[in-house]
Formats: structure tokens, C-alpha cells, sequence
């Protein structure tokens, strides 16, 4: 049978945007990502500097005691940039380790960090789509599991509305796949956006 193939942030933002969203080979969700954080230094390598926070958020919650200090060091050297940006890199996770909906994981006994999926959604006018993506973050609570994926957008000042409508298509997408994947409820959806250090929920869950 024929289908298409698509990363589900592109996938969600697309339909959100009223475009019939487009196959494409099977792709991981970070390749698709909003920009990603950068080194205090400037603007160059901002992909591989996120994807250091992404690797140092994942050990922080699966492991809270590593070295994450040393763990910085490493995975920098890995991607070609400077182990001087250790220190800026474990603040940046630190920050987000102080962060409510952080301490809300760790309390959980269900948590996950970077869950891949995929789930088949059945659409009137064309063939079918397998939808693949990544959730940062899941963890379970009283009434149901909450999910929270990584943004790094900036701005300035209050979270703007621009963002939350943008991204909001994306989470919902999350929420209903690891619904139907799990058979159980999610109660809340959530960016957290690391530039800002701010965590935003999302209306509808």
C-alpha cells in the first residue's frame, strides 16, 4: 500500500497553516526543530550547541546525580565546538532542572525522555501519512500523563501569543498520538522554551 512519510512537527505546523503537508523520507523530529539554542559567543553552530542541551536535559532527568559538567565537556568536543562552553551549557540545564514542571518529572515514577513514535493517520482526500516524531518529555501523574517539548525560540519579555498558536497544532498532535498509542489520557501539553527559561501550557489539554 502507499503512504506518505512525515516528521510530525512539520506535519502539524503545515496543517495548522492550512497546507496539505507534503511526504518526505523518514526523518528525525530535531532535524526539523525551530532553531536551535546557540553559544554565548555568537550565532555559529547553534544546531550542535542544541543538541548538547538536548543531550545534557535527557542524562539530567534520566540520571540526576551525573557529572553533567564533565558529560558538557565531552558531547561539545563531539560536535566540534569549544569545552569552554561547558560552564554555559550546564547553566543553561540547570536552569531548567529549577523549573515547577522539571521538579513535577522527577517526582513522577513514570517519566520518559525522548520518545520516538509514529502512528498512521487515515486522511479523506489523499493516501495515508505515517507521522514520526520525538516527544521530549513525558511523564505520568494523578489523572493522566503530561508532555512538554523543548522550544528555543527567543524573545523578549511575556511569551508571545505568535508562538503558543504556532506550536500549539504540534503538541495537540503529540498528545492525540500517545493517547491512541498508549489507550491512556493525557491531562496537559506544554513548551518549555529554554532561551527564556519559561514554561508554557497549552490551552486544550
Amino acid at each position: 500500500h502507499t503512504l506518505e512519510v512525515e516528521a510530525a512537527k512539520r506535519y502539524a505546523l503545515e496543517a495548522a497553516e492550512g497546507g496539505t503537508p507534503k511526504g518526505t523520507e523518514p526523518t528525525r523530529l530535531e532535524e526539523t526543530a525551530s532553531p536551535a539554542l546557540e553559544p554565548p559567543e555568537g550565532g555559529e553552530h547553534g544546531v550542535e550547541w542544541g543538541t548538547v542541551i538536548h543531550m545534557l536535559l535527557r542524562v539530567a532527568m534520566e540520571n540526576p546525580g551525573a557529572d553533567l559538567q564533565r558529560l558538557a565537556m565531552t558531547a561539545l568536543r563531539e560536535q566540534g565546538l569549544d569545552a569552554s562552553l561547558a560552564e554555559a551549557a550546564v547553566d543553561t540545564v540547570d536552569s531548567v532542572m529549577k523549573a515547577d514542571i522539571w521538579q513535577r518529572a522527577l517526582a513522577s515514577p513514570r517519566r520518559l525522555v525522548e520518545v520516538p513514535f509514529e502512528i498512521l493517520l487515515d486522511r479523506e482526500d489523499s493516501i495515508p501519512v505515517l507521522v514520526r516524531g520525538s516527544i521530549d518529555l513525558v511523564f505520568k501523574e494523578a489523572g493522566g500523563w503530561v508532555l512538554v517539548d523543548y522550544k528555543t525560540d527567543r524573545f523578549k519579555g511575556g511569551t508571545p501569543k505568535h508562538l503558543l498558536d504556532k506550536y500549539a497544532p504540534q503538541v495537540r498532535l503529540y498528545a492525540g498520538s500517545w493517547e491512541r498509542i498508549t489507550g491512556e489520557q493525557v491531562k496537559e501539553t506544554g513548551l518549555y522554551f529554554l532561551r527564556a527559561n519559561r514554561f508554557e501550557r497549552v490551552a486544550g489539554r
